[in-house]
């Protein structure tokens, strides 16, 4: 393992190295590099070397060729146009969190959506009419020792920052209920749309438990803390359009329409740069956490990797060759709109 760290990383940026993966080894990940470039995560078997090669590559993305297939039990995972709808699908029980969910379908998704290069964005959503309602209560009566239970609640943990730190934008589009866990989960995600029937609970002081799976992570960060403990000492139930205007909420649809919406979104997403995306997405989610001469040094380590990239090489020609840009927001608007 070679240990990477920031000064490597921003010496990097500056020119006199390049940060490059063996090519008899996985591709790094992005979340991966930017807890490395905060010197708190080795990155597998990363080498420097002299910038001599310079040619065009479209890092993180993994060769799609070879792929595996994954297999899903209590979800389901589908892909049409670069965009993977994953679905929680136990609405007899409304969706809410088991084991095989934690120890197979999700790991296959964080695993799937790294190995596949043409999944350009993730939506997750629930089966019935219902998000996640949590977790699963009657499994809270099982013969687990506390120490059992501490170890799979940190497997769990675990899992959703993977989920967090995945290389595309995942939009989380709540139907329903999204309760405690389901919550959590749901704020993993880069943005929540919902729809009216949609409902948010920090469902965990009605059983006498504290909020978990990343809960006192994303919620204050979002909310403040001040409305974060009301939240979360309450234990109350809250519209979508509460949690629109509490910045929660990306957007509210009707029930027929928030999946296309949450589609169509993604859709659009999936026309930006692969490695610009998950190298900002890295950065942004240890901002807060970070000073401003660490967050400058990743921009340099950023922009180093971006400049190499076919993609960037390919928008500058366009622009000096005066032709459409391969990635404007208004102009698919604009589109959509006509």
């Amino acid at each position: 393992m070679a240990y990477i760290g920031a000064a490597v990383f921003a010496r990097a940026a500056a020119g006199a190295m390049r940060p490059e993966v063996s090519h008899r080894v996985p591709l790094a990940r992005p979340g991966d590099v930017m807890r490395a470039i905060a010197g708190r995560q080795s990155i597998g078997k990363v080498v420097l070397v002299p910038r001599t090669a310079g040619k065009a590559i479209d890092w993180p993305a993994a060769n799609s060729r070879g792929r595996r297939a994954m297999e899903y039990k209590d979800c389901t995972f589908t892909i049409t146009d670069g965009v993977g709808v994953f679905t929680l699908n136990k609405p007899d029980q409304r969706n809410a969190l088991t084991e095989h969910m934690f120890n197979h379908d999700l790991p296959n998704l964080v695993r799937q959506v790294r190995e596949d290069s043409s999944i350009g964005a993730v939506v997750m959503t629930g089966a019935g009419g219902v998000f996640c309602a949590g977790g699963n209560i009657k499994g809270m009566q099982n013969e687990k020792t506390p120490y059992e239970r501490n170890e799979a609640l940190h497997s769990y943990q675990r899992l959703v920052i993977d989920l967090a730190n995945l290389p595309v934008p995942m939009i989380a589009a709540v139907d329903g209920a999204a309760y405690g866990a389901g919550f959590s989960l749901a704020l993993a995600a880069d943005f929540v749309m919902a729809s009216t029937r949609a409902r948010f609970c920090n469902a965990f002081g009605r059983v006498g438990l504290v909020p978990d799976l990343g809960m006192l992570y994303f919620l204050p960060r979002i909310v403040g803390v001040p409305r974060a403990k009301e939240l979360i000492y309450t234990a109350r139930s809250f519209t979508p359009e509460e949690a629109r205007d509490l910045g929660i909420v990306l957007s509210v649809h009707s029930p027929d329409a928030l999946l296309g919406e949450a589609r169509r979104m993604a859709g659009r997403l999936t026309k930006a740069s692969r490695v610009a995306v998950a190298l900002s997405k890295g950065a942004l989610n240890q901002s807060l956490s970070q000073d401003i001469e660490t967050m400058m040094a990743i921009e340099r380590a950023g922009q180093a990797q971006c400049r190499l990239s076919a993609f960037h090489k390919e928008a500058v020609g366009r622009f000096l060759e005066k032709k459409p840009p391969l990635y404007d927001w208004d102009v698919m608007e604009k589109k959509a709109a006509e």
